[in-house]
């Protein structure tokens, strides 16, 4: 298990010391310590906090200091690349927050048991699918996760359609995919995916700062993967967040940007495609319109119509 560690640096210590304990609370209930590895930023405040609640646990896991920090993506990058070097066949991903429940560990891997069984051989990732976005994220971060979602979903079938094959949706258990969710599992050769999917993104925060589960589903759906996806608890309200300040129509553009360009695809299909998602999203008509069409510009709008639809 990796489990990326950040905070805010405005908040305050006692408020990390109790997000983390219930984190780490139980671990070792559900794995052995030395499968757990904690990636955190070097000199951190997260990082003194992390110490002492691992020392005041007993839990013995391996914790990981990254010298620079390159978001969510590099410190699961690096959790990744560690625990690949060792023989284990499952590698999940948790965040620090406390919005991932353990308990909701067993069926995750329970699933991909069973897609190992019914297709083997083939990459597998299981997403902890959330049963309200809105809920713990409020209406504008949902909407904008139904938007890209959507936009990621269209370009990973046009990829496949290219070579004459189709997005395997055989597990997704009815629900819409839940693309940007920080819970999931990858097999080895998934792992392995992710790991490279992520090595490919510039050194740009605007780009990775939201590639880190959206990127890895592209490139293991292009080589043949199985994505499968098992309703998770989530909190009505996240305990914290590091989005609220977030620029989301600069970071999913210039991310969108990036991934057509990478694949060569055509920018007026790229433009086509989002437009589809943004004149049926309902954040195209609230007061945060200006981000989405700041998004749009990036991926090559700027200069081209939209075409409104009518309501009749």
């Amino acid at each position: 298990m990796v489990v990326p560690v950040y905070f805010d640096p405005s908040l305050e210590k006692e408020k990390v010391r109790h997000i983390l304990r219930a984190t780490l609370s139980d671990q070792n209930l559900f794995l052995e310590a030395s499968r757990v590895v904690f990636v955190v930023d070097r000199g951190t405040t997260a990082e003194h906090i992390l110490e002492e609640v691992n020392a005041d646990l007993q839990l013995g896991s391996r914790t990981v200091q990254l010298k620079r920090n390159q978001g969510k993506m590099g410190a699961v990058r690096e959790g990744l690349r560690r625990l690949l070097q060792e023989p284990v066949r499952y590698l999940v991903t948790r965040d620090c927050d406390g919005d991932h429940v353990l308990q909701d560990l067993g069926r995750i891997v329970q699933m991909a048991e069973e897609i190992r069984e019914a297709v083997p051989g083939r990459p597998i990732s299981v997403f902890g699918s959330r049963p309200s976005l809105e809920r713990p994220m409020e209406w504008v971060r949902k909407e904008w996760e139904i938007l890209t979602n959507g936009v990621f979903e269209n370009l990973t079938e046009f990829l496949l359609a290219r070579e004459g094959r189709v997005l395997d949706r055989r597990y997704w258990n009815g629900y819409r995919l839940d693309l940007q969710s920080g819970y999931r599992l990858y097999d080895r050769k998934a792992a392995e995916l992710a790991v490279r999917s992520l090595d490919r993104l510039p050194d740009d925060r605007d780009t990775y700062l939201m590639a880190c589960e959206m990127v890895p589903f592209v490139d293991v759906s292009l080589e043949g993967g199985v994505i499968g996806q098992v309703q998770r608890m989530t909190r009505v309200e996240q305990p914290v967040s590091s989005f609220k300040t977030i620029d989301f129509g600069t970071s999913y553009g210039k991310l969108l940007r990036f991934l057509s360009d990478l694949h060569g695809i055509d920018p007026a299909l790229l433009l086509r495609i989002f437009d589809n998602h943004m004149l049926g999203s309902e954040i195209f008509f609230s007061s945060v319109r200006e981000q989405v069409l700041k998004c749009r510009d990036l991926i090559g709008g700027h200069d081209v119509p939209i075409h409104h639809p009518s309501i009749m």
